[in-house]
């Protein structure tokens, strides 16, 4: 008879103290999950959002340098193609973004309120732009489920190239850097799994370096520095069509008002954008 084979007692006692690691390993990592959802905080989800639409543009000379702006009742406004692109890193509690945004604009008119005067064809507006934006949301739930508000910091960095012709033969190109930081208020409503909503108003300040060129008096062409105020108004909208992918919508109002020796302005735009949003 072949005697009883048995487990050794050092294979016993290793297999003993492997349960015994697994099991503080185990209440350690659960542990931890409670206290990070006690604190409230959560892994950071990462977001691309790509965008496309049309958007319109227009400028208004101002005759009074005090608030509010005193301008011509004549605007120089145009309309044309704008792309968007968007980085989110955020949380619940915390958002991380940047923003690169080009748009072109033609078809220029001068818009009298009571009538439209066609420009040349050639007139254009070009504009370029990048924003960084942190935020926090202190105020989740508010009122009621799915409603958080919260605060934040803008940097804004834009450059503008403005092309006007005049009869008979006179052009006017201008250049405009604009470096500025602006505080922003925001609200979104996430209650429902096939829709998200965000709005955000934004104001503040800027300083710009500007170029201008007249064709005809080589005397006119001046380089200066200026400054100014602006404000925003942004509206989001995000249905998901899978785990990770939405459909975007969304809408950007913007206003501001640059002072500048000899060459002072109100401008304004418009921005309407569908895309796509992609998330891990």
């Amino acid at each position: 008879m072949r005697p009883k084979q048995t487990i050794p007692c050092r294979s016993v006692r290793f297999l003993t103290c492997l349960a015994a690691v697994s099991l503080c390993a185990d209440g350690a990592a659960a542990q931890v999950t409670q206290s990070a959802a006690a604190q409230g905080s959560a892994p950071s989800t990462i977001r691309w959002n790509v965008e496309a639409g049309y958007e319109s543009f227009w400028l208004k000379d101002v005759a009074r340098a005090t608030r509010p702006v005193d301008a011509s009742p004549v605007s120089w406004q145009g309309d044309g193609p704008a792309i968007a692109g968007r980085y989110d890193r955020a949380n619940p509690r915390r958002l991380h973004r940047f923003e690169f945004s080009f748009s072109s604009a033609g078809h220029f008119v001068y818009d009298a309120v009571v009538r439209t005067i066609p420009r040349s064809p050639d007139d254009r507006v070009v504009r370029v732009g990048g924003r960084y934006e942190y935020r926090r949301y202190p105020f989740r739930d508010l009122w009621i489920d799915g409603l958080d508000v919260g605060v934040g910091a803008q940097g804004i960095g834009e450059h503008l190239s403005l092309s006007r012709h005049m009869d008979p033969s006179i052009e006017i190109h201008e250049s405009e850097t604009q470096l500025g930081v602006a505080v922003v208020a925001a609200a979104r409503f996430c209650r429902w799994r096939r829709l998200d909503l965000e709005v955000a108003w934004a104001n503040g300040g800027f300083f710009s370096r500007n170029h201008e060129q007249h064709s005809v008096d080589s005397l006119a062409t001046v380089e200066g520095w200026g400054g100014g105020w602006l404000t925003d108004l942004s509206l989001m909208a995000g249905i998901p069509v899978s785990r990770r992918a939405s459909i975007l919508a969304s809408y950007l109002h913007t206003g501001q008002a640059r002072y500048a020796s000899h060459d002072t302005y109100a401008s304004g735009r418009s921005r309407i954008l569908l895309g796509v949003r992609y998330g891990r």
